[in-house]
């Protein structure tokens, strides 16, 4: 990631927050070296929700919706971090292979911690083409639920732009996007109308 941080790279000193609990979320960081601590504080009582070190991401949810921060994020030592707003992180995605792979394998933990959930990470440069490529299409052209908690995005629109973009067949492509269904990456939702959507459970920060 050295390339990453000459690009998006800044330095930050022990105690200095990267952002407070309320504050907009316009930037996510990945940390290049160093320590974060996340925590939320109730009254007089501080409580520490998790240590984030380098490789793991802060702040992420900044690229999938406005929602104001919900925990503060301060430096437990001085820290070389990678900032990017939503522009510069699909651009890595796309421009960056073991950026990339960084971002599945970070989402993939994040799924396990926080659900206690199994998470396939497809091993076959095709089948990370298509997680990078699905998660991309839930970023730019998915939709909230009501409840706030699941991105979603009609499934047949999804399938149309992943055919034309992989020039995969119908069969094939289903099969990929049913075996991350089936490893609970993404869940199927119907609404009122029968309409069918992928679905992907936000986690807030």
């Amino acid at each position: 990631m050295s390339r990453l941080f000459d690009y998006l790279g800044i330095t930050v000193n022990k105690g200095d927050y990267l952002f407070r609990e309320g504050d907009k979320a316009d930037v996510l960081y990945m940390i290049h070296s160093g320590k974060v601590e996340i925590y939320r504080k109730s009254g007089n009582i501080q409580k520490r929700l998790q240590v984030l070190g380098e490789g793991e991401f802060v702040g992420e949810m900044a690229v999938i919706d406005s929602l104001p921060r919900s925990a503060n994020a301060v430096a437990l030592e001085d820290c070389q971090l990678i900032k990017m707003d939503k522009a510069s992180f699909e651009k890595s995605i796309k421009e960056n292979h073991q950026f990339a792979i960084s971002v599945i394998q970070f989402m993939s933990k994040r799924m396990r911690d926080t659900n206690d959930k199994v998470i396939y990470l497809a091993k076959e440069t095709m089948h990370n083409k298509i997680i990078i490529e699905t998660f991309k299409e839930l970023l730019n052209n998915g939709k909230k639920d009501q409840s706030g908690i699941w991105m979603l995005i009609k499934l047949d629109g999804l399938i149309e732009r992943l055919e034309s973009n992989f020039a995969m067949a119908n069969k094939k492509l289903l099969a990929i996007l049913y075996e991350m269904i089936a490893e609970k990456i993404f869940i199927i939702k119907k609404d009122k109308k029968r309409t069918i959507w992928l679905g992907y459970k936000k986690e807030h920060r």
